[in-house]
């Protein structure tokens, strides 16, 4: 396990039904991250409680900062921009960027980059340019 903090940009979130059956949901979150060499990689994982009912409720929205500070990285996880992926057509793609999946994720909302709700502007929209850092 990694003890460091990492402070990213949520550039896509969706419910996700369980696949197992039941009436179980969580939310698939995608930070976006640049380390301190500028390196911007993207992080996954999910979450079932707070982020979930925050994001169901409209408070958390794409472009919102998070901050993670206790996860678990599984290393085969981690995936080079470099790496090959086979779509559902089954053509080949690259990924754009180099990606990891965290698991035991505890994350919370850094309040001050909560959209103005009395402003009309999308935070959505700003969301490239939006990028986190990593403290490693």
């Amino acid at each position: 396990m990694f003890s460091n903090i990492v402070i990213g940009n949520m550039i896509h979130a969706e419910i996700v039904k369980s696949q197992y059956g039941d009436d179980k949901e969580f939310l698939s979150i995608t930070l976006a991250v640049e380390d301190r060499t500028k390196t911007s990689i993207r992080i996954k994982f999910s979450n079932s409680n707070g982020l979930l009912t925050a994001f169901k409720n409209g408070i958390l929205v794409t472009g919102m900062e998070l901050i993670i500070y206790q996860f678990n990285v599984n290393l085969n996880s981690i995936k080079s921009k470099d790496s090959q992926y086979i779509r559902q057509d089954g053509s080949t793609g690259q990924y754009k960027y180099t990606q990891m999946t965290l698991t035991n994720v505890s994350a919370s909302i850094n309040w001050a980059s909560a959209p103005d709700r009395n402003n009309s502007e999308n935070v959505a929209s700003k969301a490239p340019e939006m990028v986190g850092t990593a403290v490693f």
